[in-house]
């Protein structure tokens, strides 16, 4: 039997089917035929809470049921990769959940004792010929990380059951905003390896400018067992690299109590802002919906005086600022900075 049948998704899309599946076999067992094609255009891939996948397969999916195979092409379109990162105190990501309770069933339906697992069969042995290509990026967003990855030669094979997918994929425009600084992905890549699906090769490079100190970041490595190697100008420890990039100054810096107090209150005052500046309901969401065009500086150390003073600047334009400064003696000064970039 043959017939093309237009069908719409639940979650918006729409797939054309047509094709045959011959239904009469020549041996004993069941196995029918397929010589299908399937066509869609914003069809709803795979979908959690964190991730939304859409695409535009052209596909054909031929041969007997017992083997079929699935060959075409799939361009990834209208995604994204959506992920809020919770910061502890000092900006310390969180890893872990917090455990939900185990709390008691009151379901009277009766358990199945030793439940019998039957191996992959059928469908999960069909192979996959497909080639997979970004028509449009994949986004990243969050509270912290901004960006959007695309994919290079990417192919999918294997079985549905056991799929092997190859190729690299590459980040582009990559930040993430923290707290006390703010990191620059310069270059990103992911090598998908077949032979682990789940543990691919990592190689990024990354830098943040965090008062007189220049950050480099490097991570390489498969994703089980990355290899991370931070560098600075001037130089420092990698344990007090680590310290700078979460709290924006060196152990030296908060030693000092006072220093460690304000960098306490820019931290609240920053929190603040990400977790209600969107919200338009008091005095204070209107202020720090609008902050971020206020950069707040606590407990910053003049490399030349060595003097303790804490900023504010306002960004005027793109290459206008004005910056008001207060030190530890009291003392304070204004004044306007003009911007020259050269590329």
């Amino acid at each position: 039997m043959g017939q093309r049948k237009d069908v719409l998704g639940p979650s918006g899309g729409k797939a054309t089917i047509r094709g045959s599946i011959n239904l009469a076999s020549k041996d004993a067992d069941f196995d029918p035929i397929f010589d299908v094609e399937v066509e869609g255009k914003d069809i709803l891939l795979y979908r959690t809470k964190d991730l939304n996948f859409r695409g535009h397969p052209n596909l054909t999916i031929t041969g007997p049921y017992s083997k079929a195979k699935i060959a075409g092409t799939l361009k990834i379109a209208d995604s994204l990769i959506y992920k809020d990162v919770e910061i502890l105190p000092f900006g310390v990501p969180r890893t872990s959940e917090t455990p939900r309770p185990n709390l008691p069933s009151f379901s009277q339906s009766p358990k199945m004792e030793n439940p019998i697992i039957s191996p992959p069969s059928g469908v999960m042995e069909w192979n996959l010929e497909v080639d997979i290509t970004t028509e449009d990026p994949v986004l990243i967003r969050g509270n912290l990380i901004d960006g959007q990855i695309t994919g290079q030669n990417l192919k999918l094979r294997g079985t549905i059951g056991s799929p092997k997918p190859s190729g690299t994929v590459t980040t582009e425009e990559i930040v993430a905003d923290l707290p006390f600084s703010k990191l620059e992905v310069q270059s990103g890549s992911i090598t998908l390896n077949p032979d682990s699906p789940t543990n691919s090769y990592l190689e990024l490079k990354g830098s943040s400018k965090i008062s007189s100190y220049l950050v480099q970041v490097f991570v390489s490595g498969t994703i089980q067992n990355p290899k991370l190697v931070l560098t600075s100008d001037p130089p420092l420890p990698e344990n007090e690299i680590m310290l700078l990039l979460a709290t924006g100054s060196v152990s030296s810096q908060l030693a000092n109590q006072e220093v460690a107090s304000q960098k306490a209150l820019q931290y609240l005052f920053e929190t603040l802002r990400r977790r209600n500046g969107e919200k338009d309901k008091s005095i204070l969401q209107r202020f720090l919906k609008n902050s971020g065009q206020i950069k707040v500086s606590l407990g910053e150390t003049n490399q030349y005086s060595g003097q303790n003073f804490s900023s504010a600047t306002l960004n005027l334009d793109d290459r206008w600022d004005f910056t008001t400064q207060i030190d530890e003696q009291g003392q304070t000064r204004a004044f306007l900075v003009f911007s020259v970039r050269f590329k």
